[in-house]
Parts: structure tokens; C-alpha cells; sequence
């Protein structure tokens, strides 16, 4: 797995998962990470997004992005975090 090619995946998963509406990044920081495979660079990889809660009084989440893949020699692992606070649509 070529590091930049991933590291451009998870840019992208992150930018996704900070759209969604707060009710659902709220479900998800209530929830467990949830993961699929996907080709980098003809290789299947792993991306995982964990949803958490950051910080007191539940106003921001942490959301992380890993992907996990394997090469001839070595276990490779890339992973980028995001804090997004939620908006309260009244």
C-alpha cells in the first residue's frame, strides 16, 4: 500500500464523515467502529472509522480514519484523526 494513496482515502473518509448530520455522529460515538475493504494501489485494504466522543458535555467528536493493509514484509497501518464539533440545528 503506497502511504500517500492512503493517506488521500482517509482525507477524503474524514471530509465524509464530518458532513453528517450531528444525530448520526452522535449514534456513531454511541457505537462501534465500522469497517470495509478497498483497493489502493491494486491492494486490498482496510479502511476503519471510529466515531468518539472528545472532550466533556458531548459537543465534539473524535473521529478517526485508519487503513490497514499488508505488504511483503510488514503489517502497514496509516491513520488520521479529526475533531468536529456538532451543530445543534434548532
Amino acid at each position: 500500500m503506497r502511504s500517500a494513496d492512503a493517506y488521500s482515502i482517509l482525507s477524503k473518509e474524514l471530509a465524509a464523515a464530518a458532513l453528517l448530520p450531528s444525530n448520526d455522529l452522535s449514534q456513531l460515538a454511541d457505537g462501534s467502529p465500522f469497517s470495509r475493504v478497498i483497493e489502493i494501489s491494486s491492494e486490498p485494504v482496510e479502511i476503519e472509522i471510529d466515531v468518539s466522543w472528545h472532550g466533556v458535555g458531548r459537543t465534539a467528536v473524535l473521529i478517526s480514519a485508519h487503513a490497514k493493509g499488508s505488504s511483503t514484509w510488514h503489517h502497514q497501518h496509516c491513520q488520521e484523526s479529526m475533531v468536529v464539533a456538532l451543530r445543534h440545528d434548532t
